[in-house]
């Protein structure tokens, strides 16, 4: 059986394409607004800083500030300082990026076990198992 490679630029357009279908503009606007990421209008936008975040190649959190807002520019024309850019790393960043990877990995869950339905109702539990013993008191050993 041939293994299949998928390039980076092609797991980005992947992503890029499952982002497009299950979010719009106006869903990542809400859940940014709702989490707390953004509080008022600004001048460059949710989708602009999940980009910068998940499809610009670098390692967010190696590459100097300076670097990010030139690529900012660059991709959406947009200037804004190093200081602007690093006040929006903050905890409801994070919370957002793990609601919207969240909400797909829910979404493609759900995809996967719909095709096997017949399937699904054979699992009533999860057992597991590990190599934990207990000592019991003497006083049961009679028992």
């Amino acid at each position: 059986m041939k293994k299949m490679e998928i390039s980076i630029i092609e797991e980005l357009q992947l992503l890029t394409t499952e982002l497009q279908r299950h979010f719009s503009v106006s869903d990542l606007e809400d859940l940014a607004r709702k989490i707390g990421f953004t509080q008022r209008k600004r001048k460059w936008k949710v989708q602009d800083f999940i980009s910068l975040c998940v499809f610009s190649n670098q390692k967010i959190s190696a590459t100097p500030l300076t670097k990010l807002c030139c690529m900012l520019h660059e991709t959406t024309n947009i200037r804004i300082t190093t200081e602007s850019l690093n006040q929006r790393f903050h905890s409801s960043t994070v919370h957002l990026l793990q609601r919207i990877f969240l909400n797909l990995f829910q979404i493609q869950t759900t995809k996967s076990l719909s095709c096997f339905p017949e399937v699904l109702h054979l699992f009533t539990r999860i057992r597991i198992l590990d190599s934990t013993s207990f000592q019991l008191p003497n006083t049961y050993e009679s028992t």
